[in-house]
């Protein structure tokens, strides 16, 4: 099975990118979403510092630093592509409630359980089911 997924490399991306923001350097597209998604997190600036702790082990994935970016990245990506169909609505009417960063970060915690459900269930995760999910959270924390 050839899998091009390479968890070294995806960290590497967010310490790349936090050493060419401490450099003021020029960033692509990309990488101005993740050096957005980098200044939510301040407390996780020391875990990109150097390229040792992209080898770093985490035993709970709610401690992983690059999980919790990626995540809000992914976030950042199916907004900005309205995919699944209809998560930019839910966006755009929970950040006229909450700050876009709260809504952000709400979404992606239910975008990593909705995965979790899905890998303990050994299928896909389910858009609608997703979209549900998201809008029940969104509507609470908005209340």
């Amino acid at each position: 099975m050839n899998n091009d997924y390479d968890v070294g490399k995806l960290r590497a991306t967010f310490v790349d990118t936090y050493q060419k923001m401490k450099s003021s350097l020029p960033l692509s597209d990309l990488e101005k979403q993740i050096a957005y998604v980098i200044g939510l997190y301040p407390e996780y600036h020391t875990h990109l510092l150097n390229y040792q702790q992209t080898e770093q082990i985490y035993e709970d994935p709610q401690s992983n630093p690059f999980l919790k970016m990626s995540l809000h990245v992914a976030i950042l990506e199916q907004v900005s592509t309205n995919r699944p169909q209809g998560i930019l609505d839910l966006y755009q009417k929970a950040s006229g409630e909450l700050p876009a960063e709260q809504v952000e970060k709400l979404m992606a915690a239910v975008l990593y359980d909705q995965m979790q459900a899905a890998l303990l269930q050994g299928h896909p995760p389910d858009e609608e089911e997703y979209l549900n999910h998201l809008t029940r959270v969104l509507i609470k924390e908005g209340s």
